[in-house]
């Protein structure tokens, strides 16, 4: 697998389409009904669901494909929510990552056959880009596991900057979870 080459703040279009851009051997367009299992197996993988940081579902009380398919928009209102396929030539393959934002905060999960050749990278870019062309954001934060070094490798190289630690209480009494917060200014 070769590594996803670095993006700019313009997405080239596919046919017209103005949900969908392509990027190398990638797809990135709003997700669709079919593709919530996909999300789902996505978010049950024993290797993402320990890094998905829980601070991103606070409150919501959902499962996390529930929680992903309630952030669909309800009027003409741009999605908040972006997925990647694998390979333009078959846009009907699975999901092997997705992005959101909710109340300006980024959350971002890709499928580990995936992982280190630059996926979770542009899809953090393509929804910076979103955010502020599409959804008028001027800032955007994140949360980490501290722990998960590759997830603050993509933050930090799509310029968010370290801005606190925060330690939460884990599932049993002697768990303690130190999650780190970055925020970046969004400007063309």
């Amino acid at each position: 697998m070769t590594r996803v080459g670095a993006l700019s703040n313009s997405w080239p279009q596919i046919a017209g389409d103005a949900s969908q851009f392509s990027a190398g051997n990638l797809i990135y367009r709003t997700p669709l009904d079919k593709d919530l299992d996909d999300v789902e197996n996505l978010l049950c993988h024993s290797a993402v669901a320990e890094r998905f940081s829980p601070w991103s579902m606070t409150g919501s009380g959902l499962p996390p494909v529930d929680w992903f398919a309630s952030l669909a928009p309800q009027s003409a209102d741009p999605d908040p929510r972006i997925v990647a396929v694998n390979d333009a030539a078959e846009a009907d393959k699975a999901v092997i990552g997705a992005v959101c934002i909710e109340n300006a905060s980024l959350s971002y999960f890709v499928r580990p056959d995936w992982w280190g050749i630059g996926v979770g990278s542009a899809l953090v870019n393509h929804a910076c880009v979103r955010a502020l062309v599409e959804l008028g954001l001027s800032r955007l934060g994140a949360t980490v596991d501290r722990d998960n070094h590759a997830s603050r490798k993509v933050l930090e190289r799509n310029d968010f900057s370290f801005a606190g630690l925060t330690h939460l209480n884990g599932q049993y009494p002697h768990q303690r979870m130190a999650i780190l917060t970055y925020r970046r200014i969004l400007a063309l």
